[in-house]
């Protein structure tokens, strides 16, 4: 996530885990802490790492 390399998919892993610790771990914390956890990971998923990650580059040869 740092680089922006496979932003969108490390940020469904994280999703993945950030939703089993919520169910299975730590359930009384939903809107304390996993709520801003599911929200940023959406963010992510949805619009991807940016201009200036490693996808970008990607992307752009993928599209031209």
């Amino acid at each position: 996530l740092v680089l922006g390399l496979f932003t969108r998919l490390s940020a469904l892993a994280l999703l993945g885990m950030t939703l089993v610790i919520q169910i299975f771990v730590y359930p009384e914390a939903w809107w304390q802490v996993h709520s801003l956890w599911v929200a940023m990971a959406l963010v992510l998923i949805v619009r991807g790492g940016g201009s200036i990650s490693l996808d970008a580059p990607l992307v752009r040869r993928r599209t031209a």
